[in-house]
């Protein structure tokens, strides 16, 4: 099983050989392989995400990482969330959506040396089946739960739009993505939100005129910001932030969030809507 998906989803040896020796751990303690299954069903129940405290603990109870065990849970699980987007007809973007996870564990890697995954939560929707792959930009629909003048009222449906790593965010792909939405969620005109490190104020100014991240914010009407630091391991890739001295820009853009962090400012998060019609821009 571990070999078979590591293999679909382009995972390294090392990631492979890391997975299979806490899938052992799980198989080789009976009591273990059984917790296991009961823990599928909290996160198949999709009520709330009370199943990663129990893997925590199961993980302590084995002696292997937890964020490694979060991959192991989810590979096991991952024939069911096959079969879940698959007989609701969304067979053609399964593949996109789970290979999404290779990069959440590269992250891993990168931060902690390791295989695995901090992402379990996120790794919810594809139990719930309410995310899906559409040419470089990931969607979710909801329901607006307020109003938000001109764009949407509460009761509407909204689109979240959700930015996966792993490839450059080029203008022109994230056009074909919002068009491609329209066309599979069946809508001559969506209101997309994006709720994102991207699109806060303070960075979108450090954005060189004409690049594919300035062209994508300006796409959005940012009408909420917050500041906080939570998202800046995407940028330094690093767990811990706090101390300046020891985080290392690798980009013109990094080196601009770090300039302004030695500074005492705060990164943060915007929220911004777009009222889209496929082939309009």
């Amino acid at each position: 099983m571990i070999k078979t998906f590591c293999e679909k989803f382009g995972y390294p040896k090392e990631a492979e050989e890391q997975f299979s020796a806490v899938y052992e751990k799980v198989l080789a303690d009976g009591a273990a392989r059984s917790e296991i299954y009961d823990i599928m069903d909290t996160f198949f129940m999709g009520a709330d995400e009370s199943y990663i405290p129990k893997l925590d603990a199961l993980a302590q109870r084995l002696g292997v990482r937890a964020m490694a065990l979060y991959m192991v849970f989810f590979i096991m699980s991952e024939k069911a969330i096959e079969y879940i987007y698959n007989i609701k007809g969304y067979s053609g973007i399964y593949f996109d959506i789970v290979r999404d996870t290779y990069y959440k564990c590269e992250e891993c890697f990168k931060m902690y040396g390791f295989w695995g995954t901090h992402c379990l939560g996120w790794f919810g929707n594809y139990a719930k089946c309410n995310l899906f792959a559409l040419g470089r930009l990931q969607f979710q629909p909801y329901i607006a739960p307020w109003d938000k003048e001109g764009y949407v009222k509460a009761g509407d449906t909204v689109y979240a739009v959700h930015i996966p790593s792993g490839a450059p965010l080029r203008y022109e792909d994230v056009l074909a993505s919002l068009d491609e939405a329209c066309t599979f969620f069946g809508k001559k005109e969506a209101v997309f939100s994006c709720h994102s490190w991207l699109l806060y104020p303070p960075q979108c100014e450090m954005y060189a005129p004409g690049s594919n991240l300035k062209k994508f914010a300006e796409l959005f009407d940012i009408i909420e910001s917050n500041d906080t630091n939570e998202d800046l391991w995407r940028v330094f890739m690093t767990p811990d932030c706090s101390d300046t001295s020891k985080l290392t820009a690798t980009s013109s853009l990094s080196e601009k969030i770090l300039a302004r962090l030695k500074e005492g400012k705060t990164m943060g998060q915007g929220l911004g809507f777009i009222k889209y019609t496929p082939g309009i821009l």
